[in-house]
């Protein structure tokens, strides 16, 4: 489990990690029916594959200050070349699956 870096020197070896092994990004959801008490709850997964990551863009990474604001150093929406593959939604990547939220509703029978 990795939260934010501690230090740029942390986040830098984050990044450099997910040529080795990627990054899994994982939200859980619980959605409750407040009239009928009725609760359900589920798990998204994303796995993001990358690239070897230049060292001049995770130094540039850093100095914009946003890795070391996110969980694992990455931030997603910067990093698209090189990222090689994602299973699973770019919205769990980012914090919670929509898609995830609309199908527990309707599983509570809420007319979406």
């Amino acid at each position: 489990v990795r939260e934010k870096p501690e230090s740029p020197e942390e986040c830098r070896a984050f990044l450099h990690s997910y040529a080795e092994a990627p990054a899994v990004c994982v939200s859980s959801v619980v959605v409750r029916n407040t009239r009928t008490g009725q609760q359900k709850e589920a798990i998204s997964v994303a796995i993001l594959h990358f690239k070897p990551i230049d060292d001049a863009f995770i130094t540039s990474l850093i100095a914009q200050g946003d890795a070391l604001k996110c969980a694992g150093g990455f931030v997603v929406e910067e990093m698209g070349q090189y990222l090689s593959s994602l299973y699973g939604e770019m919205e769990t990547v980012r914090g919670m699956s929509g898609a995830t939220v609309v199908g527990l509703l309707k599983e509570l029978g809420a007319k979406y």
